[in-house]
């Protein structure tokens, strides 16, 4: 079973280990100010020597634009304020290194709406992710070519929420645009003597009727979660979620653009070396969706490539279990659905247990799966279960006697295949079922028939391939 902790209980323990909070808000005016390591520094004319001179002289105001002439890594403060930061040259890419503010994100949002722009900028290095929220009703929206490299959240206390980005609260709301990259983020928990659980190495949102849209380009690699409750004297859990996305709640929604690219992404669960009837489970090496009418978008062409779900519980005990599930996609929850619009490419997946790329679960007839191939074929191939599994140092894997698997479905599932005239929809790897607890396994197969969005039923003419490849 999953240990969850209540999210007023999480909001609690966020803020605790946020102090102080800030309450970010608007203001009618605002400036552009440079940061120019070449120049002294001149507050009269809006410049400035380095970034943390700039947000220590109090001058930023929200709304104000911090232009980046190079990189920096002089903050110790975070951000007071909410203002846009973008480079000088927008073919020349900004880094900003966060490790100096230790303990504190970049900004700490509460309830509001947020647009920012962060063109041409790298977030790095955050020791408590960018950008955290723990209020309802949080909308934000980031514009322009951003990136999150190396940022992540370590806790020894039970829980880690989103590498990157963490947003713990109903009706939250995330945007970001074209060519959003998040490379090697990461949410680590460990603890002796108390369960573990890591959720969303670069994305974290926990809550009711949350939205998250990435728009064209989206790109995420090396992105991880890790949980380790490997205790000398207990049997407590380790649980590890969403390598890349986590999101947790009823209504949450799920919605990424075209040429969408998710490579090597994991998430890994220890627990149990010294102890007997320890469970370590581990879902979702890409993508986590857990919450009843979820709903999950891929737009044309996305890439799924090298993701995994591992747990370890220990080989010393016959009592100890590990479970892990969908390599790349996981889904839990009633009336969930998920749709491939147009192509895409599930490539060399695992998961040591069920669901080699992607794991469905669902209890009852209304869940739903379109996988369309309208001008980019569908293909699954070199996914896998099962075999002798090895973690590289780079944080790839290998995998002896694997089992090839596509999707697994426990419980009900309706899979429509549908392909234009051309095109295919092609399985190189097997679909697979099971009942789930004592739901019944109803499972069943629409080939070149699917029903769009307004509930309209369409018939193509293309090629649905099941193959032993």
């Amino acid at each position: 079973m999953k240990p969850i902790l209540p999210l007023l209980l999480r909001r609690s323990l966020l803020a605790s280990l946020l102090v102080p909070i800030i309450s970010l808000s608007f203001s009618a005016s605002a400036a552009d100010f440079m940061v120019d390591a070449s120049q002294y520094s001149d507050p009269n004319n809006n410049i400035y020597s380095t970034l943390e001179e700039l947000v220590s002289s109090v001058a930023l105001v929200a709304g104000d634009t911090v232009i980046l002439n190079n990189d920096d890594a002089s903050l110790t403060t975070g951000l007071t304020v909410p203002v846009n930061f973008r480079s000088a040259d927008p073919a020349a890419l900004c880094a900003v290194d966060l490790s100096g503010l230790g303990k504190n994100p970049l900004y700490n949002l509460g309830a509001g709406e947020y647009t920012l722009e962060m063109d041409s900028v790298i977030w790095s290095n955050g020791a408590a992710g960018v950008i955290r929220t723990a209020d309802d009703n949080v909308s934000l929206e980031i514009t322009g070519e951003v990136q999150f490299l190396n940022n992540h959240v370590d806790n020894s206390n039970n829980s880690a929420y989103g590498g990157a980005i963490d947003m713990e609260g109903d009706h939250a709301t995330l945007t970001l645009g074209n060519n959003a990259t998040f490379s090697r983020n990461y949410a680590f928990s460990s603890s002796n003597y108390s369960s573990s659980s890591s959720s969303g190495g670069a994305i974290a949102m926990s809550g009711d009727y949350t939205t998250v849209t990435l728009e064209d380009n989206a790109t995420f690699s090396g992105n991880y979660t890790f949980s380790d409750s490997t205790s000398h004297l207990s049997n407590y859990p380790s649980t590890s979620f969403g390598g890349a996305i986590y999101m947790e709640g009823d209504h949450a929604t799920l919605t990424l653009g075209s040429n969408a690219t998710f490579s090597g992404n994991y998430t890994f669960s220890k627990s149990g070396t010294y102890s007997t009837a320890t469970t370590a489970t581990s879902s979702g090496g890409a993508i986590y969706m857990r919450g009843d009418h979820a709903m999950l978008t891929l737009g044309d062409n996305a890439t799924f490539s090298g993701n995994y779900a591992y747990s370890d519980s220990s080989s010393n005990y016959s009592t100890n279990y590990s479970n892990s599930s969908g390599g790349a996609i996981y889904m839990q929850g009633v009336n969930s659905f998920l749709t491939i619009c147009n192509g895409a490419i599930f490539t060399n997946n695992y998961s040591s247990t069920y669901g080699g790329a992607i794991y469905l679960q669902g209890i009852t007839t209304d869940n739903s799966s379109r996988f369309l191939a309208f001008t980019h074929d569908v293909l699954f191939s070199g996914n896998m279960t099962g075999g002798t599994f090895t973690q590289h140092n780079d944080g790839s894997f290998s995998v002896v006697n694997g089992v090839a698997n596509a999707i697994h479905v426990d419980g009900t599932n309706h899979l429509q295949l549908a392909a234009a005239q051309g095109k295919e929809v092609r399985f190189n790897d097997p679909i697979t079922s099971a009942a789930y607890f004592s739901s019944t396994e109803n499972v069943t197969l629409s080939l070149n028939q699917y029903t769009d969005d307004d509930g309209i039923s369409h018939t193509t003419d293309g090629t649905v391939i099941f193959s032993g490849e």
